[in-house]
């Protein structure tokens, strides 16, 4: 097994990389031949990937509980390895029925992936698509993965870790998925930093189900004028001890979102602007699982230029949860929080009008 491939100029391999060429079989077979802890190098190029004809099932991805459909990826990762795709975009058809459709890149049980680098463009806007079904980058039970410098649109979600543990994902950036941009699903002490993501959807960047995960220093946007009023920037979601921390979050109906039964979650440091609810700590959507949150802590955020029409106040409470502090945060508008049903510490806030 050679420790290094070019998938360009190495023999046996060939990919075209000029968004003609079906580049699939050329780079599924560097990863099916790579050494372990070897380097998979994939040139500046354009890369038109197909679904693939082997597929695995979901059991726990899906949004219905009755229709459990093969999931289907252009690539799979074999073994431990390292993919340097600066500057490759892959190209897969976003435009088929959820039947038909397939995601980019799939890892399955596979300790410490490296992907550095590298883009995955879907050919339209999906206006369907369950959480994994047209992803650039899956990794299932993938530990200690690192994703950095990676760039998704026109997907599902550009990337999802899921039931994983101490990854982290890097300077990501993601836009137009009908889900989220970045979603860590399950799994524990996962990281996501200094990422971009704008005009997604619900959740742009999402912890679900995970503990002690963090978002940190990142840009979380909605620029679209109409029809994406509902959307939610960051989500917290059935967590324990996972903070959002020195994010820029803006244009959203819920900023940040801490609900379903997340205990001990901390919103430091965030600057949120014109969201209808800059912050909110809830039981959750009607549609999904509701629980109490407990122990959630609202510290040192800038909040400024809500969207003062909306009814809400920048920090709303509405649990029935306890154990809540809300402190150190500076705030333009008066009342700058309403607790309902709720116990709340509220100290040392700065709220002005303007």
């Amino acid at each position: 097994m050679p420790a290094e491939i070019n998938v360009r100029t190495d023999a046996g391999y060939g990919a075209a990389g000029n968004g003609i060429a079906d580049d699939t079989p050329a780079i599924q077979r560097a990863l099916n031949d790579i050494d372990l802890d070897g380097r998979i190098i994939i040139p500046a190029g354009v890369y038109k990937l197909r679904k693939a004809t082997s597929h695995f099932t979901t059991n726990d991805f899906t949004e219905s509980t009755t229709d459990k459909l093969p999931c289907y990826y252009s690539l799979q990762i074999m073994r431990r390895c390292t993919i340097q795709a600066t500057g490759a975009v892959f190209i897969i058809n976003t435009s088929t029925t959820i039947e038909e459709s397939y995601g980019a890149i799939l890892g399955i049980g596979i300790e410490g992936i490296n992907i550095i680098g590298g883009a995955v463009f879907g050919t339209v806007f999906p206006l369907n698509g369950y959480q994994v079904y047209r992803n650039g980058i899956l990794l299932q039970n993938c530990d200690d993965a690192i994703i950095d410098g990676f760039q998704g649109m026109n997907l599902t979600q550009a990337v999802q870790i899921y039931s994983s543990v101490n990854c982290k994902v890097k300077n990501v950036r993601a836009r137009n998925c009908y889900g989220s941009g970045i979603m860590v699903y399950k799994g524990s002490n996962n990281t996501v930093e200094d990422c971009f993501a704008t005009n997604c959807w619900d959740g742009v960047i999402s912890l679900f189900f995970t503990s002690t995960s963090t978002i940190n220093r990142c840009h979380v946007s909605e620029t679209r004028a109409t029809g994406f009023a509902g959307g939610q920037g960051i989500t917290v979601e059935h967590n324990s001890g996972s903070a959002v921390t020195n994010c820029i979050v803006e244009g959203f109906y819920y900023g940040i979102d801490v609900k379903n039964g997340s205990t001990g979650s901390i919103v430091k440091g965030n600057t949120l602007t014109n969201n209808l609810c800059q912050i909110a700590i809830r039981k959750g959507d009607p549609l999904n699982t509701q629980g109490v949150c407990t122990n959630v802590e609202i510290s040192g955020n800038l909040i400024f230029d809500g969207k003062k029409d909306s009814g809400y106040a920048p920090i709303l409470i509405s649990d029935g949860g306890s154990g809540h502090v809300v402190k150190d945060n500076v705030v333009d508008e008066i009342p700058y929080l309403v607790a309902q049903n709720t116990t709340v510490t509220d100290t040392n806030n700065y709220s002005f009008t303007i």
